[in-house]
């Protein structure tokens, strides 16, 4: 549980964003951007968790399995901010050990 709520507090984005609206029972996105997005791994928008599927990186579009670690699949609006769960976790890794090495 600490793992999912440090994933939805996270600041970290690499400027990838929605190319269109997205509702609730949607089973694919289309992304604009640079981020490196794998199949297996976890994305984030808003505070919906998705599954990442099959990736087809010449449309930038990726197959979900929505509402992952106990998020609700819900509707997303284009331009909304796509998180690489993987670089989140990396970030808040570094985070963590930059602040304690800090206060060492």
């Amino acid at each position: 549980m600490a793992i999912h709520l440090m994933l939805l507090n996270s600041p970290q984005a690499n400027g990838t964003t929605l190319t269109n609206n997205i509702t609730a029972g949607a089973g694919t996105l289309v992304y604009t951007g640079n981020d490196v997005f794998t199949t297996g791994n976890l994305l984030l928008i808003d505070n919906e968790v998705m599954g990442i599927g099959a990736i087809n990186t010449s449309t930038n579009t990726i197959n979900l399995f929505r509402g992952r670690l106990d998020t609700t699949a819900a509707a997303h609006t284009a331009g909304a901010t796509i998180r690489n769960v993987v670089n989140i976790a990396v970030h808040e890794m570094v985070n963590d050990a930059e602040a304690t090495q800090a206060g060492s």
